[in-house]
């Protein structure tokens, strides 16, 4: 005879909340990989060049900032990736209790 095909084991509660944690982690390294691309890209093309580069340069160029920006959002000390992160994640540890998720909290300017 053969049994029902079931779901699978269910992901306890802890592994719910690690898989989350991973995933916002790496979506605030992606947002500051994205910002410090377009910083980049922004600081190249304001840099007088007594000739204009050529097209293989150019990419070459641009995958290195591209790639400069992801090294620096994963490894930056103080980054910004790393501060949204902490600044999100008591969110995330709300939400897997069953809570309704608490807004975050507001950052007031300093005088």
């Amino acid at each position: 005879m053969v049994s029902p095909v079931s779901r699978g084991p269910q992901a306890s509660p802890e592994l719910k909340a690690e898989a989350q944690k991973l995933k916002l982690k790496e979506a605030c390294q992606e947002f500051e990989a994205m910002l410090n691309g377009y910083l980049f890209k922004s600081m190249r093309q304001s840099i007088d060049r007594a000739e204009e580069p050529d097209q293989a340069q150019q990419v070459y160029e641009g995958m290195m900032d591209e790639t400069l920006a992801r090294e620096l959002s994963k490894h930056g000390n103080g980054s910004l990736s790393e501060i949204l992160y902490h600044q999100l994640l008591p969110l995330i540890k709300n939400d897997t209790r069953g809570a309704k998720p608490q807004t975050p909290p507001s950052v007031s300017p300093q005088e």
